[in-house]
């Protein structure tokens, strides 16, 4: 017995010194890319960002399976909080960002969607005493372009995995107006039923253009014009058959990269994410490809070490891949459409995951104003016409709203379980 209390005390001993930090605060900054472009020290989001921060920083809380205080001057309703908590199992709390002037934090105590320069700036002031707070340096900007992600995507090509896309379909960053709209030229002058033009920073699915007519009209020029005039350069790839999309989820721990799941997601027609399926991938893909996910994952994480923008990286990031159809009618993998060194939805899913009770017959959803006039009128639709049902913090069916609906502006989620 003495024996066993001795274990006991010295396994508590270990767990608790192996045991990671939790963060006690969450900035979700969804436009940092839009920040690290514009090299902005003070930077404020548009009207849309806005929108964004606005309605759905509630689904931070799924990031954590512990208290956490979300930095946003949001206002939920106690009775959304009495809702969530149904399925959360700590209490849900909102802080305006000027709660952290004056006290003593580490910057342990902090964690955020997206390392920028002007979150640093501002907690760099004399008001703010955030110890051990991070430098900004040319590494931590470069690690968000889409020219990174390129590099990481051209070494995977390279590797033994045949069944990667092949070289031809990897695209060319453009400098000038004229070597865009030559390679828009020659793509479409193949095989290629549409081309995609892509800036280096983007989010959310912005700042992306797909294009299935071969015809450049004055918008279009000027969409190129203000991209290279921005950002330098424009990656113009060929339009793939795309037939699902996913995320592969890491995270980066001192020396080691961590892989912690995949997300099967859903893109809305502009390209925004639209939501998760959350059961595991092995019964959401192919076969053909689901097999192939542990040497994908392997894969990239070589890639990363041998990539010298994520040597000295930490924290989330997502790389979206996704399964296409080449002209022989064959399901391959695009091993790595972008990578977002950042928290991401796919993140939230993973979260989401463990609130359901099967997720094999559950996913999760963002809509938008655009989809569903009356966000209000929806959910008592849907609350009538799927009633939950949770056992042991555990969704088993119904529909569950994810965001307080009353403060919802353009944006609204969802867990809707069968």
């Amino acid at each position: 017995m003495i024996t066993l209390r001795f274990k006991t005390s010295l396994l508590k001993i270990i767990s608790s010194k192996s045991a990671k930090i939790m963060p006690k605060y969450f900035l979700f900054n969804p436009y940092c890319e839009l920040a690290i472009v514009k090299n902005a020290k003070f930077y404020t989001p548009n009207k849309q960002f806005k929108a964004l921060v606005n309605d759905l920083s509630p689904l931070m809380i799924w990031l954590y399976d512990s208290k956490i205080k979300i930095l946003s001057d949001i206002q939920v309703s106690e009775e959304w909080k009495k809702d969530i908590k149904k399925l959360h199992e700590f209490k849900v709390d909102f802080a305006d960002f000027d709660t952290l002037k004056g006290k003593s934090i580490k910057i342990e105590d902090l964690e955020v969607w997206g390392k920028s320069l002007d979150y640093l700036t501002i907690l760099s002031k004399p008001t703010f005493k955030v110890k051990g707070l991070e430098t900004w340096s040319d590494n931590d900007k470069n690690v968000y372009d889409r020219f990174t992600g390129y590099k990481v995507l051209k070494s995977l090509v390279n590797s033994t995995n045949t069944n990667y896309i092949s070289k031809d379909l990897l695209g060319t960053f453009c400098k000038t107006k004229e070597e865009v709209i030559l390679k828009f030229q020659q793509l479409f002058a193949g095989e290629n039923r549409g081309v995609v033009f892509k800036l280096p920073f983007s989010s959310s699915g912005r700042g992306l253009m797909l294009l299935r007519k071969e015809h450049i009209n004055p918008a279009i020029e000027s969409w190129i014009e203000s991209g290279l005039s921005e950002h330098g350069r424009i990656l113009v790839e060929p339009w793939l058959d795309k037939v699902t999309d996913f995320s592969v989820l890491f995270n980066f721990e001192s020396e080691e990269v961590k892989f912690l799941g995949i997300s099967v997601f859903e893109s809305l027609d502009s390209g925004q994410y639209g939501g998760s399926l959350l059961g595991n991938y092995e019964d959401l893909l192919p076969n053909t490809i689901s097999v192939q996910i542990p040497k994908l994952i392997e894969d990239l994480k070589g890639a990363f070490r041998n990539t010298n923008e994520f040597k000295g990286f930490k924290g989330r990031l997502g790389v979206d891949a996704m399964i296409v159809r080449d002209v022989m009618d064959n399901l391959i993998l695009h091993p790595c459409v972008e990578i977002n060194p950042r928290t991401t939805m796919g993140h939230i899913s993973l979260g989401l995951k463990k609130a359901v009770l099967n997720p094999n017959r559950a996913k999760w959803v963002i809509t938008t104003k655009h989809q569903i006039a009356n966000f209000k009128t929806f959910e008592i639709e849907m609350r009538k016409k799927y009633p939950y049902q949770i056992e042991n913090k555990k969704l088993v069916s119904g529909f569950f709203p994810l965001v307080d609906v009353n403060l919802t502006k353009q944006y609204y989620a969802y867990v809707l379980a069968e």
